[in-house]
């Protein structure tokens, strides 16, 4: 009953919103997915921010950067659970992506047993701005826990000017404020406004570069060089992609990866392999979580003890 319920819904959703809807539901025991939406402005919003002098401005914008919801649906959705979800956006704050949450969980008790994704999508996208009190105007002079990635001190950050296949890399040990990430996404041109040095290449040469963090974002197949080696999550800056470091499907949160179901077996013969090390034993635990991968070794007639040795 769950299952058809979630299908009827998946495939309303994917009419309704159409470019906004990324979903993978190849798999019947896994659907999962992501929205990118962008908020609602009106013609004459405005945002208020303190330059490098400290001095209060106000600018027209047309527009903001997408809040992107990420969705996995557990089997008794909708009947008894609610999605597992994760919002992410780069200019809200830690705090205002809390109250965002708080109004989406009063959401589904309010319309418990009901399909919900589409009416959370639909507060995202046209009421979220009011309930943050940025109704008419994005205030960004005040101090706020700043969690998201622009805030982050950056090393590297890889841009692509549109239309043109080829990137600029900007090196610099400066941070980007959130009002000027919002600056140079109304003015579709990655602008980093402190001292650095420019470097052309194409995506080809980039990914030929001897560093073990640059990755290819899987929507578009430009390249991604990311702050950290341990970073698990890596955005796009050619197509906004957020996505797994690690499996490089729709970024998940803390749920663990999941193997699709053609990798399943390759997947349960290298765990098992006798050639296969302790670390990479440990690293396939840490990617999959050991339920899943317990799951997989019984589904294959394999011992637990692959297993519970890494335990």
């Amino acid at each position: 009953m769950d299952n058809e319920r979630q299908r009827t819904e998946i495939v309303w959703l994917k009419r309704r919103w159409r470019e906004n809807l990324e979903v993978e539901d190849d798999d019947p025991d896994y659907i999962s997915g992501k929205f990118t939406l962008a908020p609602f402005l009106t013609p004459d919003y405005r945002m208020r921010y303190k330059d490098y002098n400290r001095e209060v401005r106000s600018i027209k914008i047309s527009a903001l950067p997408p809040i992107q919801l990420f969705f996995q649906l557990p089997a008794d959705y909708p009947t008894r659970e609610m999605p597992f979800y994760q919002i992410f956006c780069l200019w809200l704050s830690q705090e205002q992506l809390r109250v965002l949450c708080d109004i989406l969980n009063s959401k589904w008790q309010r319309y418990y047993q009901s399909e919900i994704l589409e009416l959370w999508a639909n507060f995202l996208q046209e009421e979220a701005l009011a309930s943050l009190g940025y109704e008419g105007c994005l205030d960004l002079t005040k101090d706020l826990d700043w969690g998201s990635p622009v805030r982050k001190k950056m090393k590297f950050s890889v841009t692509q000017t549109k239309g043109c296949g080829r990137h600029r890399v900007l090196m610099s040990d400066h941070t980007l404020p959130v009002e000027d990430f919002i600056i140079n996404y109304n003015r579709n041109i990655a602008q980093v406004n402190n001292e650095s040095r420019t470097l052309f290449l194409s995506d080809e040469e980039l990914l030929q570069i001897d560093y073990d963090d640059i990755i290819q974002c899987p929507r578009c197949y430009g390249s991604v060089l990311l702050e950290n080696k341990s970073d698990t999550v890596a955005i796009c800056s050619s197509c906004t992609n957020v996505f797994c470091c690690s499996c490089r499907r729709t970024y998940h949160g803390f749920q663990h990866c999941h193997i699709p179901r053609g990798e399943r077996l390759k997947t349960f013969l290298a765990f098992t392999s006798e050639e296969t090390s302790k670390e990479e034993k440990e690293a396939y635990l840490k990617k999959y979580g050991h339920q899943c991968m317990t799951r997989l070794v019984r589904q294959y007639g394999g011992s637990d003890d692959h297993v519970q040795m890494e335990h």
